[in-house]
């Protein structure tokens, strides 16, 4: 068996919550290709050409531990959020990004922001079903969270009650 190499590269520490994020890079020559998600970084390599083509590595998912107080008001404003922020990113001229943000309800003061980015060397077609992909992580892992984050190899979905 070759060699897989599995120590820190790097960390950083979350000053909110004083959480430290240990960086892994895995690499087994076995496998086809691999990457490497850092936050707002992403580095993918391969022994195949890979450009314009959807990868198939698991999404890497971080969410919010705390939950929203009023769940059916806030998933039902998310969910129009996101199909917003879906529909910029695929259009012509949008560079794969998507963004915005949506008020809730009184008495909430509360905003949902959210962002979508795909690589650019996707089509339009294939950023919609990797957004697709990664929002849908949204119900399967952050269902009611406050906020959550879905890398996946040709794009990236995040929505928090916060400015980012």
């Amino acid at each position: 068996m070759n060699s897989i190499h599995l120590s820190p590269l790097d960390f950083y520490t979350n000053f909110n919550t004083n959480i430290k994020i240990y960086l892994f890079f895995l690499y087994d020559s076995n496998k086809e290709y691999n990457s490497v998600r850092y936050d707002k970084c992403f580095l993918r390599y391969s022994k195949t050409n890979f450009v314009g083509k959807l990868g198939n590595s698991p999404a890497v998912i971080f969410f919010n531990a705390e939950n929203v107080t009023d769940p059916e008001t806030f998933n039902a404003k998310l969910a129009g959020l996101e199909d917003e922020v879906r529909s910029q990113a695929v259009k012509p001229g949008s560079k794969g990004i998507g963004k915005g943000e949506t008020k809730l309800l009184p008495p909430s003061a509360e905003t949902i922001y959210a962002v979508v980015q795909c690589t650019r060397d996707l089509a339009a077609a294939d950023c919609g079903r990797c957004l697709a992909a990664a929002v849908g992580y949204f119900a399967d892992y952050c269902e009611n969270k406050k906020g959550c984050r879905a890398l996946l190899d040709g794009c990236y979905a995040r929505y928090e009650l916060y400015p980012f």
